[in-house]
């Protein structure tokens, strides 16, 4: 099952960067424009995790196609725990570009301390990581929109029952910087 996650507190960061056209002989810009540097700001509640599963996926964030992503950081400002079904000591975290995927944060605990992930290249998914990212980031898909999803799982125990959830309490926040090309 995959819920939706609406955001709440969704917010936007704009900077816009000069162009200037080649001056040089045979060569044509066709356009020019402003880059634009976005923060989409989200937060993912115990409340909205209630899959009758093990696993529970989330949209974090839809980018258009040409964005390239530059960063995800996960700021787990309250620790989650279960009430009943789930064990809290097995709950866990990861980020990507599919489902269940990791391309840009690697699992990280959801239920030892509040912390913030993603700061360290240890945290990040291959996309993103120093390593292997291609020119400071990841863009997944020149032609089509894609989106940006976190998975949150219990190692036993299902996360609710399809309409309420088995956790008591949680709370992460999920920043994903991303850049358009005009």
């Amino acid at each position: 099952m995959r819920n939706k996650i609406i955001a709440l507190g969704f917010v936007l960061f704009f900077l816009f960067a000069t162009i200037i056209p080649a001056q040089q002989t045979n060569t044509f810009v066709g356009a020019t424009g402003g880059l634009q540097v976005l923060v989409a700001k989200v937060n993912v509640s115990s409340g909205q995790l209630f899959c009758n599963a093990v696993t529970c996926d989330t949209t974090i964030v839809i980018v258009p196609a040409k964005a390239k992503i530059t960063s995800v950081i996960a700021d787990l400002t309250t620790v989650f725990a279960c009430t009943a079904i789930c064990t809290s000591a097995t709950l866990s975290f990861t980020a990507g570009k599919t489902a269940g995927g990791n391309e840009y944060l690697l699992s990280f605990d959801a239920d030892a301390v509040a912390a913030r992930f993603g700061l360290a290249d240890a945290n990040l998914g291959a996309s993103i990581s120093r390593a292997t990212a291609i020119q400071g980031g990841d863009i997944p898909s020149w032609t089509a929109a894609t989106t940006v999803q976190a998975r949150f799982t219990s190692g036993t125990g299902n996360i609710g029952n399809g309409t309420v959830t088995n956790l008591s309490g949680g709370n992460v926040v999920f920043y994903v910087t991303y850049e358009i090309v005009p």
